[in-house]
């Protein structure tokens, strides 16, 4: 499916100017980051449920208490190793956002005043008002119910 998409769009992103290409670049690395920690996390859990499997194998060639026994102490492992190995693949995938995000905002500061000719600045510094008075003036379509980051997100696409 990759194979699909990545082509087409490579394509679209060549059609864009350069500041928007940027953005688009950078949101596509994003997606792939994420997609990359849940493709960790997946692996992750794989691989312990095979331990457990493996354990749960040996086990139940022993007498049935001992079987139990052992399945309940590795099923335990497991799920703490689990909830561990998945606790860390999140909290890892946050940080690599968070540092996405804060160099997309970098980025956009830094293209808004390379292309601006007002001295306005970034719309993150924007009061939620003051962004929906200039999403009046451009007539934007559904601003009354939008928050700050879609407003933000509506007058950069205006």
């Amino acid at each position: 499916m990759n194979e699909t998409f990545t082509p087409a769009l490579d394509r679209f992103e060549a059609t864009l100017p350069p500041v928007t290409r940027r953005v688009f670049k950078l949101n596509r690395r994003i997606a792939a980051a994420g997609v990359n920690a849940a493709v960790s996390a997946t692996k992750a859990v794989c691989f312990a449920t095979q331990a457990v499997t493996k354990r749960a194998t040996t086990g139940v060639s022993t007498l049935r208490g001992q079987a139990e026994s052992a399945a309940d102490r590795v099923s335990s492992t497991a799920k703490s190793g689990a909830n561990e190995v998945v606790g860390q693949a999140k909290a890892q995938a946050a940080a690599t956002i968070d540092t996405l995000e804060d160099e997309t905002i970098s980025l956009l500061d830094d293209a808004n005043e390379a292309v601006s000719d007002s001295p306005t600045g970034a719309y993150e510094t924007w009061t939620k008002d003051e962004l929906y008075e200039r999403a009046q003036e451009l007539d934007i379509d559904g601003r009354s119910a939008m928050s700050k980051t879609q407003l933000i997100t509506a007058l950069r696409a205006a």
